[in-house]
């Protein structure tokens, strides 16, 4: 009754929100095939709202074939967010072998010193052969008296975990 009111507009300023994506991370064993990692969480959404809210965003997969890290990455923007970004990784793991087995051969008493015949191995991946073994080397047995003597493999191949079995070099009696 006392007043005269003239009424003006206001303003309402809502802020965004800081949030965290985080890309996908995970640990995988050498295959010999290409893998991927996808994906992303996300942290301090608010309302109960989850990562589908977040359309602005692109991942970039983690993606690789030989034992190694590869960056998984996600980036963007969303309504109502304002975000940080956290990279993932792929991790590739050497495969584990069952066992690479050096070969020698037998000898008689007085013949030449056993030589290594090469190696074999049991469960390689993707069809790995031989070849992958060209990192390894045995020790010469270089022995020439009767008895049995082990000849060490030593080496290593990165996409594998090898677990060595020595060969045995045995230096019999010659049969008349």
């Amino acid at each position: 009754n006392n007043y005269v009111l003239s009424f003006l507009p206001g303003n309402l300023s809502i802020a965004p929100v800081a949030a965290t994506v985080t890309a996908n991370s995970a640990t995988k064993p050498y295959t010999g095939q290409s893998q991927f990692v996808t994906g992303y969480t996300a942290t301090g959404l608010v309302n109960g709202e989850t990562v589908s809210v977040l359309t602005g965003i692109t991942d970039i997969d983690g993606v690789g074939t030989n034992v190694g890290s590869y960056i998984n990455r996600a980036f963007g923007s969303a309504n109502n967010y304002t975000l940080s970004f956290v990279d993932g990784a792929l991790v590739i793991t050497p495969a584990a072998t069952n066992g690479v087995t050096n070969t020698v051969e037998a000898a008689a008493y007085g013949a030449l010193a056993p030589s290594n015949n090469g190696f074999f191995a049991t469960s390689l991946m993707n069809g790995d052969k031989a070849p992958m073994l060209s990192a390894l080397t045995a020790t010469a047995v270089g022995a020439m008296n009767l008895g049995s003597y082990n000849s060490t493999i030593t080496g290593s191949k990165a996409e594998n975990t090898l677990s060595m079995v020595d060969g045995k070099a045995v230096i019999g009696s010659v049969q008349e």
